[in-house]
Order: structure tokens, then C-alpha cells, then sequence
């Protein structure tokens, strides 16, 4: 048997959602992402340059990635160019005017955990491709693209002339996210807002922890299943391995090995022959992109199978765990809850 592969993934043609998802999967675990930093950013690491005040104090300044952002004043029209970007400013009750839609999801608009959902005529960004004379014309004061496809963020220098725009603070999808609600709390000048949606996140994981003292110290993986091969994430910088370890659950050791020799993807592949290798996990959620792999024979010769620890994922379900968030975590656990359990029995 060949070990374990750690060829970066560069998505097949297919439907539109699904090479979504692969495009935000191999930009999200970058260790070495080549992403250019616009505005007056030197390339150091980001520091905050918010000015001292009471809440909801303007100007606020907030040095990232890609630059300086400063807002003014409490923005009224704000559009949101990311998933978490939409959830948390949805949350936080932030006046989005313009955001992405998710074709994929039940009304063929809103992202899960979404609250409350996005009307159709806000709903009107597409997820990959850049409309920045639509964008413009949204008229907003503020920008949030902390989560934006890497078609978004090659296109910041033009965003940030239309509105003040907030990029990722370190990499792409590996910002603490609840540093980055703090963050889009002060920009909105919703601070209250933002410490109790992370309050509400922290206990609904404190619960989720005591009810399933059987994680602790389990193994988990997450990734998606192609046509050709099954790319695993095993980076500990990605957000999903980030909050599976506040639920106890680790990465396989042997996965988690490859994490500083995986390239610019964070993903670890598996050939169709090395199926049986999933079995490292004690739990894993995938989601497939051909029912044909999931129907194959290695896949339903896995333990993991056989005692209902393996998850099969919709696509939206697979953005809320790639990108866990205080604004999606309840629906998050939801989700992964019956999997969760089963590591009991």
C-alpha cells in the first residue's frame, strides 16, 4: 500500500458548488498561502490600531493582511463578501445592503446558520466571481471580506476604493474567529452584541463538552471525497482542527505528521486504493462529491461504516464546519452531534 499523499488538489471541472467548496477548501489551509498584501500593509505581522474609546467610539482603525481599515463613522450600508463575513454581521445585525449567495443552499441563497435569513434582493453576490461595478453600486461604507474567495482577495485593492474593506488579520480562514467577531463588532459599533454572541457560543461548547466526555482524545477528519481521490485536512491552523481539539477530538497521528510537509493546500490525499486508511479516525466527515465513491467497496468495508461514525456532508453543512464561527456554532454542533455520540456506544 503507498502512504499517504500529500499532492496539493487543483478541482476537476463539475457543478459550480462543489468547485466552489474546492477552490475555498485549498485556499482556506494555505501554510505557505502566496497571497498578495495590498494598502499600506509591510507585510508584518497585523497589529491592532484601533483608537482608545467608549464603545461605539468613531473612528475606529484596524491594521490587517491586506492593509488599514478605518470607518468613520457607524457604517449603514455594509456588504458582505464571505461566509463568516455574512454570519457574524447577519448576527451582530449589521445593515447589509449586498452579499454572497449560496446557490446551494434550500432557497438557492442563504448560507446555513445564517440568522435571520438574507431576502432576495440582499442575496445577490456571487461566490467566486468578483462584480465590482455591482459591488460599487451597493453604495456601502463598509466592506467585510475576512472570508472571500481568493478571486476577492486578489480584488481588494479595487474594493477598498469603493468603502473601507476588512480583510483576513493573518491568513485566509485560519483568523481566530472570535478575534474576528470582536473585531466586526467594533466596526459596527456592536461590541454588546458581539460579546454576547461569543458568550452564547462559549457555553453551547461548554455544554456540548460535558454531554460527550467520550471525545476526549478521539480522532477526527474532515475533508471531501472527488472522483479520483479523497483530500483530508490535517493542518492544526485550520479552523475545523482548531475547534474539534476545544471538543477533545485530535487529529490521527499519522495525518497529523504530514501537517508541515502538505503545501500550499493543508490537505493530505488519499487514493482510491488507500480508502481503508480513514480507519485511522475514530470519526470523519467528508462530503462526497461522487455517490460512486461513497458506494465503494473500501468505504463500506470501514469500520468507520460499519458503526455509523463515518458522516456524509451536504455542501452546506460542509461550509459551517470548515468555517466554525460564534454566529454558526449551535448549528454546527447540531450537526455533528449524532456522529459525536455514537463514539459512546
Amino acid at each position: 500500500m503507498q502512504p499517504l499523499s500529500c499532492t496539493p488538489h487543483t478541482p476537476n471541472r463539475g457543478d459550480r458548488s462543489h468547485r466552489r467548496f474546492s477552490a475555498l477548501i485549498a485556499a482556506t489551509l494555505a501554510l505557505a498561502l502566496a497571497l498578495t498584501a495590498c494598502g499600506d500593509s509591510d507585510g508584518d505581522e497585523p497589529t491592532d490600531s484601533r483608537k482608545a474609546g467608549a464603545a461605539g467610539s468613531y473612528p475606529v482603525s484596524i491594521t490587517h493582511a491586506k492593509g488599514k481599515t478605518v470607518v468613520p463613522s457607524k457604517p449603514k450600508r455594509v456588504v458582505a463578501l464571505g461566509y463568516v463575513d455574512v454570519a457574524l454581521a447577519r448576527a451582530l445585525g449589521a445593515p447589509i445592503v449586498g452579499a454572497l449567495k449560496f446557490s446551494g443552499g434550500s432557497d438557492g441563497r442563504n448560507f446555513p446558520a445564517v440568522t435571520p435569513p438574507l431576502d432576495e434582493e440582499v442575496a445577490v453576490l456571487d461566490e467566486i466571481k468578483p462584480n465590482v461595478e455591482k459591488i460599487a453600486a451597493l453604495r456601502p461604507d463598509l466592506i467585510l471580506m475576512t472570508s472571500g474567495q481568493p478571486t476577492y482577495q486578489d480584488a481588494y485593492s479595487k474594493l477598498s476604493a469603493i468603502a473601507p474593506t476588512l480583510g483576513y488579520r493573518t491568513k485566509l480562514a485560519q483568523d481566530d474567529p472570535t478575534e474576528t467577531t470582536r473585531l466586526m463588532g467594533e466596526l459596527l459599533g456592536e461590541q454588546k452584541a458581539a460579546t454576547e454572541l461569543i458568550a452564547s457560543s462559549e457555553r453551547a461548547i461548554a455544554d456540548f463538552v460535558a454531554k460527550h466526555p467520550a471525545a476526549k482524545g478521539k480522532k477526527a477528519l474532515f475533508g471531501q471525497a472527488l472522483p479520483d481521490n479523497a483530500y483530508l485536512l490535517v493542518t492544526p491552523d485550520a479552523q475545523v482542527n482548531r475547534f474539534f481539539a476545544r471538543l477533545g477530538l485530535v487529529v490521527p497521528a499519522e495525518f497529523a505528521a504530514l501537517a508541515g510537509d502538505v503545501g500550499p493546500t493543508g490537505s493530505a490525499a488519499l487514493s482510491l486504493e488507500e480508502l481503508d486508511r480513514l480507519d485511522a479516525a475514530d470519526i470523519a466527515f467528508l462530503l462526497f462529491r461522487d455517490a460512486k465513491i461513497k458506494d465503494h467497496a473500501l468505504v463500506r468495508a470501514l469500520d468507520l461504516t460499519k458503526t455509523g461514525r463515518l458522516a456524509s456532508l451536504d455542501m452546506g453543512t460542509a461550509y459551517v464546519v470548515l468555517l466554525p464561527n460564534p454566529a454558526n456554532t449551535a448549528y454546527l454542533l447540531s450537526k455533528i452531534e449524532p456522529t459525536v455520540a455514537k463514539l459512546a456506544e
